[in-house]
């Protein structure tokens, strides 16, 4: 999963020397106000999300770039803050 926020990006790798815990609530503090504005996430638990947040790459990508194309096959999800749907 894919994630892009205001030009800021967190690389999980920056926090490989916080516990578990702490890298999680780093991150969800970081990513809750995306998260909450998804109706795909109304109904899952906290936990699902903490787990979550540790699994979202940041990625930019240039104007003009098909991040999906109709049709394809996908095996990604990407949640674009930023850009034409």
């Amino acid at each position: 999963m894919n994630v892009r926020q205001k030009n800021i990006f967190l690389d999980i790798n920056l926090f490989e020397d916080l516990s578990q815990g702490l890298k999680k609530q780093v991150l969800l503090s970081q990513y809750r106000h995306f998260l909450i504005k998804m109706n795909i996430f109304d109904n899952c638990t906290p936990g699902f999300l903490e787990e979550l947040v540790l699994h979202l790459k940041p990625s930019i990508c240039l104007p003009n770039y098909n991040v999906i194309v109709e049709g394809e096959i996908g095996n990604e999800m990407y949640f674009i803050s930023k850009g034409i749907c």
